[in-house]
């Protein structure tokens, strides 16, 4: 657990995803709450293994990776909280076909949770090997966040019969994934999940849960006992519906946030705290620990020879624990005995007596000042909202080049708020100065002339203001139901991808992959396989048809690989000898699919 050795144990979050030594990633379904574009690419790669400098920058290694993720991995995300990119880049087109917005009733889509499966590479040393199926339950969302994060991460395999822990995390990604596109690999992980025996660390030797909250279904408040003779709380973000609910179950309180989330407290819940030990994080930076800020959750509790520790996605307050009449979507996993609280206060608080942690300070309420400009953002925040509840829809018509964006009047029908304005493009189009009015979409629909098909992508990229505050804008990024159909949509990621491979050997991109590097990365300029040699000699005297046996034997998902890169590039000099073997060998590999 990270969080007892917090300057030493921190690890990147691509590194928890990466497949382990001679395996492939067979599945993975994930969840968060935000997402950026720029993380998200770095997080594709990682899956399959690649090690690739600037990502973005590398459109073969990109464009092949979704290739093999296409019919592997979906990730949901809050609906409306896409992160806008920092540069439009084609590339972000094909990935409105592993993400998927999740919109709840009430709260907010909040869990950050990875469910894996990685498979053993297909040779023949190698037989018999089972799959590793690994578990992430964290704090962290996909963005490019600084802040302090806790997650706790497990291993597992398949054993005979139901186990509870893994029949938990199988019900919650059924819940979260249930729709009639989910691929048949996911749908299979999810079922496999219930007979997973996750191997549990010292920390949980007397019991491992998987806690899960879904609005209207099930909460957490009531995984907490009734009375506890100790509590650690540390989050982000406080309120007091869920303050209340914790003092009142607690003879003494460690509680660790941050300073302007206490202080905006009202009078009565501060007034339960004055028994509690509170502090908060530093915005000092220290010689061997950075300045950052606080978005870890946990709680720690004590009560006679009972102890728990609580690691995962939900903050203080009623929507996070399911007190009040709104619940998010939340995970967490809980430990027996846990970490210990007098050992995540050593950890993460105060190492000695009389003695803090560099990053953190004693707490010491401050005057809730109104800040105008951080009212305006709230109430855009608020507006955001409203907005993000539309269920906005596409219309591409390929012959007139246009798309058109529609919604139903949900926010309209509440009345849009006096003053507020908003503007929407489509994302890869939002270089071009050209937003329509958002309230077009209640009506007609708003619409974009001059689209080719290469540049549809399912993203809106929207922005809102205040007509009296112009100078502060809020944007933020949208996916929407888009009417392409299977083929049409092959065919948008065919007219994407001969765009990016424009000015890329074909053949060498295709050595690349058929010789197992990750994400079609190149290889050292002097490796004789390399993508040199004689311009016109045919592929298949360098590619040999053992070779690319292997590799599509060993991994099924080079396939797709290399089926994305012929149906952008197939009709590149020296091809034809290629073409004609590999319409042979998909033609027997569907053979031998049918016949299982």
């Amino acid at each position: 657990m990270s969080v007892l050795d917090v300057t030493r144990q921190r690890s990147a979050f691509t590194d928890a995803l990466r497949p382990p030594p001679g395996y492939v990633l067979g599945a993975c379904i994930g969840t968060t709450y935000s997402l950026d574009f720029e993380l998200f690419t770095a997080v594709l790669l990682a899956v399959v293994g690649a090690d690739v400098e600037e990502p973005l920058n590398n459109a073969p290694a990109v464009l092949t990776t979704v290739a093999r993720l296409r019919s592997r991995l979906r990730v949901f995300v809050n609906g409306g909280s896409l992160h806008p990119p920092a540069t439009t880049n084609r590339l972000f087109a094909l990935y409105d076909r592993l993400l998927r917005p999740k919109t709840m009733e009430s709260g907010a889509f909040h869990p950050k949770v990875w469910a894996l499966r990685f498979d053993p590479v297909a040779r023949p040393e190698r037989h018999g090997v089972e799959p590793i199926y690994r578990l992430l339950t964290a704090s962290r969302n996909l963005t490019d966040s600084g802040c302090w994060e806790l997650g706790a991460l497990f291993e597992g395999a398949r054993q005979a019969g139901a186990q509870k822990f893994g029949s938990e995390v199988s019900a919650f990604c059924r819940k979260v994934a249930a729709s009639r596109d989910l691929p048949r690999a996911l749908w299979k992980l999810i079922e496999e999940l219930k007979s997973v025996e996750f191997t549990a660390p010292r920390e949980a030797a007397k019991g491992l849960r998987f806690d899960w909250q879904w609005p209207t279904d099930r909460v957490l408040i009531n995984r907490l006992p009734r009375t506890m003779s100790r509590a650690l709380l540390i989050s982000p973000f406080l309120r007091a519906d869920f303050l209340k609910r914790l003092c009142d179950r607690t003879d003494e309180l460690i509680l660790v946030s941050r300073q302007d989330e206490l202080d905006q407290l009202s009078d009565e819940a501060y007034a339960r705290l004055p028994g509690a030990r509170v502090f908060v994080v530093s915005a000092d930076a220290d010689e061997d620990v950075p300045s950052l800020d606080l978005h870890a959750k946990l709680l720690a509790w004590e009560s006679g020879d009972e102890s728990e520790t609580l690691i995962g996605s939900a903050n203080a307050t009623g929507p996070g624990w399911g007190c009040g009449s709104n619940a998010n979507c939340e995970a967490m996993v809980s430990l027996r005995p846990g970490l210990g609280v007098d050992a995540v206060v050593k950890a993460f608080v105060s190492p000695a007596k009389d003695q803090l942690q560099p990053w953190i300070e004693t707490y010491v309420r401050q005057p809730d000042i109104v800040d105008p400009e951080k009212e305006i953002t709230k109430r855009l925040e608020n507006f955001k909202r409203l907005l993000r509840a539309d269920q906005i829809r596409g219309e591409y018509d390929s012959t007139k080049k246009t798309l058109r964006l529609l919604a139903p009047s949900t926010v309209g029908a509440q009345g849009w708020p006096a003053g507020m304005c908003a503007e929407i493009i489509p994302l890869l189009q939002r270089d071009q100065a050209i937003r329509a009015d958002y309230r077009l979409v209640y009506g007609s629909g708003a619409v974009f002339p001059g689209i080719d098909l290469e540049d549809v992508a399912a993203f809106a990229y929207i922005v809102i203001s205040n007509e009296h505050h112009k100078d502060i804008e809020l944007p933020f990024v949208v996916q929407f139901e888009l009417n392409l159909g299977a083929r049409d949509a092959d065919d948008r990621d065919k007219a994407v991808n001969a765009r990016l491979l424009e000015g890329v050997d074909v053949r060498s991109l295709l050595l690349d992959v058929l010789a197992g590097l990750p994400g079609g990365t190149s290889r050292p300029s002097g490796d004789r396989h390399s993508g040199g040699g004689q311009a016109g000699e045919p592929l298949l005297r360098r590619a040999t048809i053992e070779r690319i046996l292997e590799a599509c034997t060993a991994d099924p998902s080079r396939v797709n690989e290399v089926e994305a890169v012929l149906a952008a590039c197939g009709d590149a000099a020296n091809m034809s000898a290629f073409r004609e073997f590999w319409t042979v060998f998909q033609e027997s590999l569907e053979e031998e699919s049918a016949s299982v």
